[in-house]
């Protein structure tokens, strides 16, 4: 609900996830959407980390926090936040910590969001499906 307060929020999620809001004004939840679109409608991004949802996000150069999934996972999302935030492309927040600085931290995402930007830029990252 806070983030409501200065975001609108779009939310993706899986078809078996339905999310707990669906009639909250900002909020606007997708199942399977088409991402490239709705990404390049995002200012900013709150991502799990996953590989292929990463790779949008960095290649958009969308500034994004990632919040990778400690248990339950093969410890790819955390490699995934760790690479990039080394390189200064995305911000992230460990799991434990998402309920006391979720709010602080998309703030500060969305303040530095043209520094994170900048640093996507210096990553030179190449459209993988280009043909030449």
């Amino acid at each position: 609900d806070a983030l409501l307060t200065n975001f609108t929020v779009i939310h993706l999620h899986g078809k078996n996830n339905k999310p707990l809001y669906s009639t909250i004004n900002g909020y606007y939840p997708f199942a399977f959407a088409d991402m490239p679109t709705v990404i390049n409608a995002c200012d900013i991004a709150l991502s799990r980390g996953g590989s292929n949802t990463i790779f949008e996000l960095l290649s958009l150069q969308v500034p994004t926090l990632c919040v990778p999934l400690k248990r339950n996972s093969r410890g790819d999302q955390i490699k995934n936040a760790n690479y990039f935030k080394n390189k200064g492309a995305i911000m992230a927040l460990d799991e434990d910590q998402l309920k006391d600085n979720l709010l602080q931290s998309v703030n500060n995402l969305y303040k530095r969001r043209n520094e994170i930007t900048a640093n996507l830029k210096k990553l030179n990252l190449e459209n993988g499906t280009k043909e030449e």
